[in-house]
Order: C-alpha cells, then sequence, then structure tokens
C-alpha cells in the first residue's frame, strides 16, 4: 500500500512509520525510498 501510495502521490513527501519489528533504516531499504532523517518518540499510557 505504501508503495502505491507513493507512486499515486510522487510529487508529494511521503513518511513512513516503522514498526517495533524493523528499525526506520531497515523499513526504508525494504521499501527501496530514501532515508532523510529520523525521529524516535515513546508515548507511555497511564491505566486508573
Amino acid at each position: 500500500m505504501q508503495k502505491y501510495i507513493m507512486n499515486l502521490h510522487f510529487d508529494k513527501t511521503v513518511i513512513l512509520v516503522a514498526d517495533g519489528e524493523d528499525t526506520a533504516r531497515n523499513m526504508h531499504q525494504k521499501q527501496n525510498s530514501q532515508f532523510l532523517q529520523f525521529k524516535f518518540f515513546t508515548q507511555k499510557v497511564y491505566e486508573d
């Protein structure tokens, strides 16, 4: 699906999000896309 969106909107910037199984760099290599930058964040969820 990501490749379809990238082909459909070739003139736009597409942001891909990696899951916990791959690093961002590995995901971009698998997608054959250009790795420009990396941003990492975490989110803590508090349950009552």
